[in-house]
């Protein structure tokens, strides 16, 4: 019965989050379609989202800070970031990411920061919402058990 209702509810929640534009119906789909041999599959992934995503940000703020920006290095990053922000369904930071990819083609120091800091906000907000959902699959998985 706790399994039923917790997963009605994690439905519930992942839609809202569409409707919300949090993420994309792209989380939702992985969610509904983790393997049965593999049930955690969607928390690990999150969670090496989430790293490499603490990695590009941290390497993107530390280039940023150098004299002789590389605005190459910083599109490489920002657009892994938006890579990965894709495939795993966050939305919002990957709106994010195409305004840092441009103001690297702009070769904008000023404007690069200005963006990179609303990604980390984005991120932030979206790793809290992403944390819940790995709360939520991982009561889901202990209930299985």
């Amino acid at each position: 019965m706790a399994l039923i209702i917790l997963s009605g509810l994690l439905k519930d929640y992942l839609e809202s989050l569409v409707r919300q534009g949090v993420i994309n119906d792209q989380l939702a789909k992985l969610v509904n379609q983790k393997c049965l041999d593999d049930p955690d599959f969607i928390v690990r992934r999150i969670c090496v989202y989430s790293g490499d995503a603490e990695t590009l940000l941290l390497e993107m703020a530390h280039c940023i800070d150098l004299p002789d920006v590389d605005f190459s290095i910083l599109a490489a990053n920002a657009q892994k970031l938006h890579e990965e922000s894709s495939w795993i369904g966050a939305e919002h930071v990957r709106l994010a990411c195409a305004r840092l990819i441009q103001s690297c083609v702009e070769k904008n120091r000023s404007k690069f920061s200005r963006e990179l800091a609303w990604v980390e906000a984005e991120f932030h907000k979206t790793q809290s919402v992403l944390e819940s959902i790995v709360q939520m699959e991982q009561r889901i998985i202990r209930l299985k058990k």
